[in-house]
């Protein structure tokens, strides 16, 4: 098999200037930021170069089709292949998390749900029932997790919960505090392998998703592969990058709130790791610059390659009243939602409410009601993933009080309606909900590498309005299948949803493309393919 190049290089826009500037704010990040903050400062330093009315072309990789991928595997791997996906922090079973509790009679936690989460689910069952793969994911046990194995992905895709000491990892509430991980990550590479060894599985490659997965894959590629006596090589895939986290909200926290993040942990991590990986997956194009910056992640672009998330196009799509009417019906009845309101949906993890920009959101529907006179008064902005009213910990009831001080202070309180965590399944209702009300889906947060909650709004035929960095600008067209929003201009934001909200013809065209495009160019067959594809190049390159 003949290696191809998985990226170009050249994808570094900024000066040798900017560069040394970076460089010297992630040294002190990685120590700890203790000492005087570095100059420039960080706003400054970061600012990258934009790219006016130019979209930054994905790296090239040309991918064979299923049938030639399949003679591949036939030809240079005829016994079969095994994955190991580390994911600690996150429990891809959330993203089936109705067929858990009816296959299993479990209830997985509300908080582990996320589009990390649904990016391994689906993946791990297309790579093993379209290509035959064996996948195992590894992530957390808990106490609602008693099984040491769970097929409900697929037969040849389990999921398993690895023991951990449970030291500095769970909180009152139960929630996984994943900054914290790093702390236990060696015990829980020793458990891994342990199960790996008892249960006689040979692994051909280790695949690290997020800044703990892959200080785990790093471990797990050397110390398993000391165990069988053969190198077994090893990829990091992003889903985010604690450098942007910290460029992204470092004014926002004080200084002993940055030590709470871990960030000196996590920026070393994962430079060691994707510096040594054989393979390095970014989900977002824009994460490429980064991880190839010789101050920053000094990843060679050789080894890079961009593989964002995709859509499952059965259960994102339009609006069908023969199977989605009842669903829908019972949701206006839930929360008194009438056939004449129209949606402003924010959807998310939003108990992380300043780092998915909720505050903003509120501003813009503020000013919103304001511009728009008497058409505003159907408008109502519904906030969905909110912290929950009902806990006896406080820690949960604590943000949920700041959430509610933030939509009252806007002043929209008699116009939003705060919605808790909701599972995966429930979330095309919404999307369907919002769409039938000729209303938007607004997404503006401080870090969004990709935005897979986006295209699953773009597949059932909604409005996106977005911010025009990180991963959205390489799938919306704005004006053609969404709307991109500089989101420090308020006054930018405000106008372009007036505006879509005012002008049905433009909202039924934008709709239609956004159907088309996440549909067509997004499915998760497409993205299994390339993964496997670059994966198999990397075992191709291993082995010479």
């Amino acid at each position: 098999m003949v290696r191809t190049q998985t990226s170009e290089a050249g994808f570094d826009h900024r000066s040798d200037e900017q560069r040394g500037a970076l460089a010297r704010w992630f040294q002190w990040v990685v120590a700890g930021c203790r000492g005087p903050e570095p100059s420039p400062p960080l706003r400054e330093a970061a600012a990258l170069v934009r790219l006016e009315g130019e979209k930054a072309a994905l790296p090239s990789l040309r991918t064979p089709s299923e049938p030639e991928i399949a003679d591949i595997l036939r030809e240079h791997h005829p016994s079969g292949l095994t994955f190991v996906v580390v994911s600690y922090h996150t429990n891809p079973l959330y993203a089936i998390k109705e067929r858990v509790q009816a296959e299993e009679g479990i209830d997985i936690d509300p908080f582990d749900q996320g589009g990390q989460g649904t990016y391994q689910e689906r993946l791990a069952f297309e790579l093993a029932e379209t290509f035959g793969l064996r996948v195992l994911t590894f992530t957390l046990a808990r106490t609602f997790l008693p099984k040491e194995q769970y097929l409900n992905i697929h037969p040849q895709a389990p999921v398993v919960p690895i023991a951990h000491s449970g030291r500095h990892v769970e909180d009152e509430s139960g929630l996984v505090k994943k900054e914290n991980i790093y702390f236990i990550i060696d015990e829980l590479v020793d458990n891994t392998v342990d199960y790996l060894a008892r249960n006689g599985v040979q692994v051909d490659f280790f695949s690290g998703h997020y800044a703990t997965g892959m200080a785990a894959a790093r471990r797990l590629s050397q110390r398993y592969g000391e165990a069988v006596g053969r190198t077994t090589p090893y990829s990091t895939t992003t889903h985010s990058l604690g450098w942007d986290r910290f460029v992204a909200t470092f004014e926002a926290y004080t200084g002993e709130q940055l030590k709470r993040f871990n960030l000196d942990r996590r920026l070393a991590e994962e430079r060691r790791a994707m510096h040594e990986a054989d393979l390095v997956v970014t989900v977002a194009p824009s994460e490429i610059e980064t991880v190839s910056d010789s101050g920053l992640y000094a990843v060679s672009p050789e080894k890079v390659v961009s593989i964002p998330g995709g859509v499952d196009t059965q259960v994102f799509c339009p609006y069908d009243p023969a199977q989605h009417r009842d669903a829908v019906t019972a949701l206006r009845r839930q929360h008194s939602i009438s056939e004449d309101d129209r949606l402003i949906l924010v959807i998310g993890r939003l108990w992380d409410y300043h780092r998915k920009g909720v505050d903003i959101a509120l501003r813009a529907f503020a000013r919103v009601r304001d511009d728009m006179g008497e058409q505003a008064g159907l408008l109502r902005l519904a906030l969905v993933g909110v912290p929950p009213v009902d806990d006896p910990t406080g820690k949960w009831s604590g943000l949920r009080e700041e959430v509610e001080k933030l939509v009252h202070d806007s002043g929209v309180q008699d116009r939003t309606l705060l919605i808790e965590m909701v599972p995966h399944e429930a979330v095309p209702t919404w999307l369907h909900l919002t769409a039938l009300s000729r209303g938007v889906v607004l997404a503006l947060p401080r870090v969004e590498p990709w935005g897979l909650m986006n295209l699953e709004a773009m597949a059932t035929g909604n409005v996106v309005v977005t911010i025009d960095e990180g991963g959205p600008p390489n799938y919306i067209q704005t004006g053609q299948n969404g709307l991109l929003v500089n989101r420090d201009d308020l006054g930018h934001t405000v106008q372009v949803l007036t505006e879509v909200l005012s002008n049905g013809e433009l909202a039924e065209r934008i709709g239609q493309n956004a159907h088309s495009t996440a549909s067509t160019e997004h499915s998760w067959g497409r993205v299994a393919r390339r993964f496997l594809w670059a994966h198999l190049q990397a075992v191709d390159a291993a082995a010479v």
